[in-house]
């Protein structure tokens, strides 16, 4: 079985922590490119974001943003503005771009073994032990490490 999903952040002076994640089984029936699992996470991270700004707007002052995302493939979709042929990937590009619009993230690319939501996509057996959650809550609080390019 293969899954996909997204996790949201909260960072801050203090640190950072995991607010929620979000995470769905890939359809069986048609099979998804890996390119259209990860523009499915977009989706649902671009749904998650709304919720999460009209959820906490009164509570949290939010400064900025960011998408993180280790499909580069993807990130371009979603940056180009333009309609894809494949009737699958445009419908789902034209609700993110519509999502996008009200709560203007800032898009970056990750590496994977960087993306801390990437745990979402391991089997079951995959042992996530602390010193690798710290390593993760310290990577969203910090930055500096940000690897931030022309996005």
């Amino acid at each position: 079985l293969k899954n996909y999903g997204c996790a949201a952040y909260i960072v801050s002076e203090s640190g950072s922590k995991l607010l929620a994640s979000k995470s769905r089984l890939a359809p069986l029936r048609q099979k998804l490119t890996i390119p259209k699992l990860e523009l499915m996470s977009m989706l649902i991270m671009s749904r998650f974001s709304k919720d999460i700004v009209m959820t906490y707007k009164l509570e949290l002052k939010f400064q900025a943003i960011h998408w993180w995302m280790d499909s580069s493939c993807c990130l371009d979709w979603i940056l180009s503005n333009k309609t894809h042929p494949n009737i699958f990937i445009n419908n789902r590009l034209i609700e993110i771009r519509k999502n996008l619009d009200p709560i203007k993230p800032h898009l970056h690319y990750v590496p994977s073994g960087q993306n801390p939501a990437d745990i979402i996509t391991k089997p079951n057996n995959y042992n996530l032990d602390n010193n690798k959650r710290r390593k993760e809550k310290s990577w969203c609080a910090n930055s500096s490490l940000w690897r931030i390019g022309g996005y």
